[in-house]
C-alpha cells in the first residue's frame, strides 16, 4: 500500500465507525466459536495416557488366589506337597545308591547306568499315589500358616520373641497365642471340657482370600443358611476378624441365595402424567390417615406409620438395570423355583435416565418385562 493511499483511508488509523456506538448496535458475525472443525491443524491435541500399576505378587499367593473352592485349593496343595515329599524321597534314593556305587572300582558310566537302573527298579515299586484325610489336614496347615505370616508378620514376631502384640493390632483384644505356628485366638478356656479347636479357633482376616473360601465352602454345606448359622460352624475352627460383615458379603453375592429369597427390583416413583393433577389414590388415604389420627392416634402410630416408612423406599433412585444382567422373572402363577431366568438384552428408559422395562432373552423366546417383575440374579461384569 502507497502512503498517500494509507493517508485517504482514515479507517486504518481511526479504526471502524461501529467502535463509536454502543454494542448492541455493533454487527453479528455468523461465527460459532464453540465448535471448533476436529481437523482443525491450529488445535492442540490432549494425548490421554492411562497407567495401571500392579504388585508383583508371589508365585504361592497367585497360586492361593487362582481357586475359587476351599475343597479344590486343599486338594491341589496337597497334591503339591505330596509331589514335593516324593522328589525328596527321590532324592534321597538316589543319592544312597550313588554312595553305594562309589565305593565300587568300575567306570563312572557303568556307575551311572547301575544307578539309573536301581532307581527304575525304585519307582516300579512305589504303589499308586492316592490323597487321604491327613494329606488335606496337612495342605489346610500348610495353607493357614502362609496366609498368616503373609497378613500377621510384625505379630507373629513379637509372640515368637515373647512380647505383647502392640495395642495397635487389631489382634490385640483377642490374646493371641502360637500354636505349632499357627496364630489362634487366646483366652481363658484351656481348662474347658471343649476341643481345642474350639477353645482357640485359627485367626484369619476378612480381606484374605482363604477366609472368602472358607465362608463360601460353609455357606453351601450348611444348605445355604443364614448368617447366624453360618457364623457359629465358622467358629468351631476359625475366628475371621469382622466375619459379620464378611458372610453378609457372600449372602449377597450368592446366586442361589437370591434366587431363592431375593427381593423384586425397585426404582424411584415416575413423574405423575400431565392429566393427573391429584393422585385420587393418596387423597382418599391421607384422608383416612387423618380420620384414625384423630380418633385413635395411638393405633395410627403402632400400625399405619410403618406404612408410610415402607412407601419412602420409593423415593430414593436405586441402580439401574443394565444388559448382560442375570434376572429372574417373576411370575406369579408358579412357585418362585420354576422362575425362569433371563439375560437383560436392552433398557427402555424414562426421561430421567431410570429404566423401566426392559427386554429379555430367555431359553425359549425374548420378553419385555417391568423392573418391578424382575429379580436380579448377578451383574454383568465390568468389562
Amino acid at each position: 500500500m502507497r502512503a498517500e493511499d494509507f493517508l485517504e483511508h482514515s479507517k486504518w488509523i481511526d479504526g471502524p465507525e461501529f467502535l463509536y456506538d454502543s454494542e448492541n448496535k455493533w454487527p453479528k458475525l455468523g461465527v460459532k466459536y464453540d465448535s471448533l472443525p476436529v481437523a482443525d491443524a491450529e488445535i492442540k491435541k490432549d494425548v490421554t495416557v492411562n497407567a495401571v500399576v500392579e504388585e508383583a505378587k508371589n508365585p504361592t499367593s497367585f497360586f492361593i488366589s487362582y481357586f475359587s473352592s476351599w475343597m479344590k485349593l486343599k486338594t491341589s496343595v496337597a497334591w503339591v506337597l505330596k509331589l514335593k515329599e516324593l522328589l525328596l524321597q527321590l532324592s534321597q534314593k538316589r543319592k544312597e545308591f550313588s554312595d553305594m556305587m562309589h565305593e565300587s572300582a568300575e567306570d563312572a558310566n557303568i556307575k551311572e547306568q547301575k544307578v539309573l537302573q536301581k532307581m527304575q527298579q525304585f519307582k516300579t515299586m512305589l504303589k499308586i499315589q492316592c490323597l487321604t484325610s491327613e494329606d488335606l489336614t496337612a495342605a489346610e496347615h500348610f495353607i493357614i500358616l502362609f496366609e498368616q505370616h503373609h497378613r500377621f508378620e510384625p505379630e507373629i514376631s513379637a509372640l515368637r520373641a515373647n512380647k505383647t502384640v502392640s495395642k495397635d493390632s487389631q489382634l490385640y483384644r483377642l490374646d493371641p497365642v502360637i500354636d505349632d505356628g499357627v496364630l489362634r485366638v487366646g483366652g481363658r478356656l484351656k481348662r474347658a471340657a471343649m476341643p481345642f479347636e474350639i477353645k482357640h479357633p485359627v485367626i484369619l482376616c476378612k480381606n484374605m482370600h482363604v477366609a472368602t473360601l472358607i465362608l463360601r465352602y460353609i455357606h453351601h454345606l450348611l444348605g445355604h443358611a443364614g448368617r447366624s448359622h453360618m457364623l457359629s460352624r465358622l467358629r468351631r475352627k476359625y475366628w475371621i476378624i469382622s466375619a459379620n460383615s464378611a458372610a453378609r458379603k457372600i449372602l449377597s453375592d450368592c446366586v442361589t441365595c437370591r434366587r431363592n429369597r431375593g427381593k423384586l427390583l425397585e426404582q424411584k416413583m415416575a413423574d405423575l402424567p400431565q392429566e393427573r393433577k391429584q393422585d385420587l389414590y393418596l387423597k382418599r388415604r391421607w384422608k383416612q390417615v387423618q380420620y384414625m389420627a384423630e380418633l385413635f392416634w395411638k393405633r395410627w402410630i403402632t400400625e399405619y406409620l410403618p406404612l408410610l416408612h415402607e412407601r419412602q423406599k420409593w423415593m430414593r433412585q436405586k441402580r439401574n438395570i443394565s444388559p448382560g444382567d442375570i434376572v429372574l422373572i417373576a411370575d406369579a402363577t408358579a412357585p418362585r423355583g420354576c422362575w425362569q431366568m433371563g439375560r437383560v438384552l436392552a433398557v427402555k428408559a424414562d426421561g430421567g435416565g431410570l429404566v423401566r422395562s426392559v427386554q429379555l432373552q430367555t431359553k425359549t423366546s425374548v420378553l419385555e418385562r417391568p423392573v418391578t417383575k424382575l429379580c436380579l440374579l448377578l451383574e454383568a461384569s465390568a468389562d
